[in-house]
């Protein structure tokens, strides 16, 4: 069995960050990274360059870093990790076939395990997702998906809307219109009144050039007179083969009651919705990590403590996959919990780790209120899920719809987990990672109450691996 010192899972900034600050100590470590870049879904365009400033200067920052430090780091790309168990033994599999990637792995060429004295989760976030009438239809992504695309130069259609909540949506929007593509509307669920009561905390929390970034996609926004519709929500996607009309109207943030004499339909070949960004905590959940869910900000969280350790000894987790607040934040926060397992190893002194702890915390500060910003403008308004009709799609993998959990609840299903052995949802290839966002809010609805909001059980692997990965 391969064995490290310190595995690190995920190579965005906060994994890449946590890379090169244990390698400042002397201590190699094995970054693993699902795809063949690392940087994450922010700073993967190392050696490119992205309209967002700060992000070119932290991506050069880490590629420096990179460079000076890489005889201490070894890099797994298309390597995915899909079990962390209570001896620290970390479970990994290919994301591609070995004989096409361009990098070999050497060792782990077929899959293997890797025995680890620590190791720091820095898995990132997720989008999130509600359901509506044809979200399953071809053409409709999330923003994260379609900025990718147009960050490669691919174009996810000629006339979109782009619709959600949260920053992304102006910044997606700007980017297309500069691409060229036609924008029917651009669907933002927060009013304008809830956007601006969060302004000074995004603009005092922001990176210098981060509100230069959002001026400059509202005025080309409004010099494209692109349809802005704040407060207004998705209603339904129809189409034959593929998406083409989309309807829209206004709600009531707190009944989820849908004005209907404002209902608008666009005409369009494609469309990117979601709600801001949720922690990935599929790895922390089978490791067995303690988490609770964050009522403010609306999502599932991962308990840390002031140097990133989770409950379980030995395993830290840093950056978006603990609390969504940006790359910034991350690059810090992975730094804090690299100190932390140099730490746990012995490496360095309980007095040097106080006083880079001390550090990271005060220059996380600036992050904290703008992270809790974001996810309060983002975080959708629960009563959304009210006007959903027995037909939608809940989970995509099984294919079962709002009527199906119905019909569960009727003949007794009484909690989550329930639901999931009499349907089957949250069994697919994402096991749940999407329908678990919002199977709770569904089945409080149905019972006429907020009851106690609960996670599937945790299952190995986290992800659809071989028979010969299990074998390993």
């Amino acid at each position: 069995m391969n064995k490290a010192a310190l595995t690190i899972i995920g190579g965005g900034p906060a994994g890449v960050s946590a890379a090169c600050e244990a390698a400042k100590f002397g201590v190699s470590s094995v970054l693993v990274e699902e795809t063949d870049r690392i940087g994450g879904k922010v700073l993967h365009h190392f050696g490119t360059r992205s309209v967002d400033v700060e992000a070119n200067r932290t991506a050069k920052r880490l590629q420096t870093d990179l460079d000076k430090f890489g005889s201490k780091i070894s890099v797994l790309r298309n390597m995915r990790a899909w079990n962390v168990d209570s001896n620290g033994v970390v479970s990994l599999s290919h994301t591609r076939n070995p004989k096409l990637s361009k990098e070999k792995n050497e060792a782990f060429e077929e899959g293997a395990c890797l025995f680890s004295d620590t190791v720091i989760i820095a898995k990132g976030a997720l989008e999130r997702i509600l359901p509506f009438p044809g979200w399953t239809l071809p053409g409709i992504m999330t923003l994260g998906a379609a900025n990718t695309f147009v960050n490669h130069k691919v174009f996810p259609g000629k006339r979109m809307i782009v619709a959600g909540s949260g920053p992304l949506v102006f910044l997606l929007a700007a980017n297309l219109l500069k691409a060229g593509i036609t924008l029917a509307a651009v669907v933002h669920l927060s009013s304008l009144h809830d956007i601006l009561r969060h302004v000074v905390p995004l603009v005092r929390g922001a990176l210098p050039y981060k509100p230069l970034i959002g001026l400059q996609a509202a005025v080309r926004m409004i010099k494209s007179s692109v349809p802005l519709l704040n407060g207004y929500v998705v209603l339904k996607a129809s189409g034959t083969n593929s998406v083409q009309k989309v309807s829209a109207a206004l709600m009531d943030s707190k009944t989820g009651r849908i004005d209907t004499n404002s209902r608008r339909e666009f005409e369009v070949d494609s469309l990117a919705c979601s709600y801001g960004l949720i922690p990935n905590t599929d790895i922390s959940r089978v490791s067995g990590c303690y988490h609770y869910y964050d009522v403010q900000r609306g999502y599932w969280r991962v308990k840390v403590n002031d140097f990133c350790e989770t409950s379980v000894p030995g395993l830290f987790a840093a950056g978006d996959c603990v609390l969504v607040r940006g790359y910034a934040a991350a690059v810090l926060e992975g730094r804090l919990a690299a100190v932390g397992a140099l730490t746990h190893l012995g490496v360095i002194s309980r007095e040097e780790t106080e006083k880079q702890k001390r550090y990271i915390h005060h220059a996380l500060c600036r992050y904290n209120a703008f992270g809790k910003a974001i996810d309060k403008i983002s975080c959708p308004h629960l009563p959304i899920l009210a006007n959903l009709g027995d037909e939608t799609c809940i989970c995509r993998c099984e294919e079962i719809s709002l009527g199906d959990i119905r019909s569960a609840h009727a003949n007794g299903a009484v909690d989550i987990n329930d639901v999931k052995r009499r349907t089957r949802l949250g069994m697919g290839h994402c096991q749940g990672r999407f329908c678990g966002q919002v199977i709770n809010e569904v089945l409080n609805q149905l019972k006429g109450q907020i009851g106690v909001r609960e996670a599937f059980t945790p299952r190995m692997p986290t992800h659809p691996v071989s028979f010969k990965d299990l074998a390993q």
